[in-house]
């Protein structure tokens, strides 16, 4: 993950760090496999691949995901139907910003 320190002679304002910190919300959650990601209403679903049969859900780094939520509770597995298949995702509560939502996914890396 890269880091840029800039710093400006003005304040930068909040709506433009939370477009930064979204992309690097969204960098963060495709290195942790998630094909999509849904922010609304303080909640946020990270979708996993669609195909159950996939080589993800025999790696190391969805062997991690699953021991982390097991062990910390910091969220719900859950399934959802779309079109004829079920989707698997993760379910979290109470994120009330782009920050929050960065940390809960940081968490499970």
């Amino acid at each position: 993950m890269f880091h840029i320190d800039i710093t400006y002679s003005f304040p930068i304002p909040k709506p433009t760090v939370d477009l930064l910190q979204s992309v690097r919300l969204k960098w963060q959650a495709e290195q942790l496999g998630f094909k999509k990601l849904v922010i609304k209403k303080s909640k946020m679903l990270a979708y996993f691949v669609s195909n159950p049969d996939a080589t993800y859900y025999q790696s190391d780094i969805f062997g991690k995901i699953l021991q982390t939520v097991q062990q910390s509770g910091c969220c719900q597995f859950k399934e959802k139907k779309i079109q004829s298949s079920q989707r698997l995702y993760l379910f979290f509560d109470g994120i009330n910003s782009v920050d929050i939502a960065l940390k809960k996914i940081s968490e499970l890396d």
